[in-house]
């Protein structure tokens, strides 16, 4: 039978009906409300506050938090919370792994006659009802709903069951949610070295353009080039290649800003976007970079005791040396070009 179907057999209680019906569109409700959220936003933030909005709105509970598992740090990040000090859920989201020991579909803890210490920090906001409902994609937790109550609650099986469905939607949204951004990450990383790609430095050099067109800020651009890259590739082989360019990679990703664009521009060549930086500070900053892949003994398993690298530089200012992107990366350019012609291994900026 579908779960849709509800049997109207004769003798059947009407007021039963009525109840089953209103329980129906209920769970309707909240699945679509989710699916909407999720079809007009995919950003991941914004979905879990209008969530979270409709979970809090239906069961009539004053708290509730999400949070997400990152495989990054190897534990919980709080994305979303309503009704509580979030300071106060830092410290909570340390012992969800105290909830997530078996695989029940949700918890429903007493707060009031349970000593659990995980639970502390709630206890003291005069938590009494805690409810957890892991977000489960087979045996990879994505994530955990979480709902708690000041003052006492009943929950019914009903409401039960609604949460399981709600937390089955939503870990697939998460799911969808985390392809999605892995999509957009791999749209503008390069699949070698995990940096940007050229692609994405591009568009980013012709926003920057326009900023500075605009505010009068300039930036400056570096590239680089492994000197004598192809006697590694003709030695090693091109697997030993590849660790080299992603060591490279490493040293000069390090050494960046938050605000800079690193990318691998081509081959063995890579390129700096360094918003608001002018020629000599780049100049410096380059410098840096070059002597400290001179220093480094980078390893690959396919080269017995590591192996050195050298690299040349180029750096160019927008909007001194070019007026637009064709120039400003022809200036750059030309200036790595001198700087492998006087004898590599170092940096050169471009001169007029």
């Amino acid at each position: 039978m579908n779960p849709a179907e509800i049997p109207f057999k004769k003798g059947n209680d009407p007021r039963g009906i009525e109840l089953e019906l209103l329980r129906r569109n209920r769970e309707l409700t909240a699945l679509n409300a989710i699916s909407e959220d999720f079809i007009k936003s995919k950003d991941l933030d914004k979905v879990l506050d209008a969530v979270l909005d409709h979970i809090l709105t239906m069961l009539d509970v004053e708290i509730g938090w999400i949070s997400v598992f990152d495989e990054e740090i190897g534990g919980f990040v709080l994305k979303k919370s309503k009704g509580i000090f979030v300071d106060i859920l830092k410290e909570q989201v340390e012992g969800l792994w105290s909830v997530l020991t078996s695989n029940d579909p949700f918890f429903l803890i007493d707060l009031s006659t349970n000593p659990d210490p995980h639970f502390n920090s709630l206890r003291g906001e005069g938590v009494i009802l805690y409810i957890g409902v892991p977000l489960r994609l087979e045996e990879t937790i994505l994530g955990v709903m979480n709902l708690a109550c000041r003052k006492h609650r009943k929950i019914g099986y009903e409401d039960l069951r609604l949460l399981s469905l709600i937390g089955n939607h939503l870990t697939m949204v998460l799911e969808k949610i985390r392809l999605y951004e892995e999509a957009n990450r791999l749209a503008v990383t390069d699949g070698l070295t995990g940096i940007y790609n050229s692609r994405h430095f591009y568009r980013v050099l012709e926003v920057e353009i326009a900023r500075t067109d605009r505010y009068g800020v300039p930036f400056s651009l570096i590239i680089f080039d492994i000197d004598n890259f192809k006697k590694c590739n003709d030695t090693y082989g091109h697997q030993a290649g590849d660790d080299i360019l992603q060591g490279v990679a490493y040293i000069i990703s390090s050494f960046a800003r938050k605000v800079d664009i690193v990318a691998r521009y081509g081959g063995e060549e890579f390129v700096i976007l360094l918003p608001n930086t002018e020629k000599g500070e780049a100049m410096i900053f380059a410098e840096r970079i070059r002597k400290a892949v001179e220093e480094k003994l980078l390893s690959s398993p396919f080269i017995k005791n590591g192996y050195n690298v050298t690299v040349s530089g180029g750096v160019a200012t927008y909007p001194a040396d070019g007026k637009d992107s064709t120039s400003i990366m022809y200036a750059v350019d030309q200036s790595l070009y001198i700087a492998k012609g006087k004898g590599k291994n170092r940096v050169w900026a471009y001169e007029r």
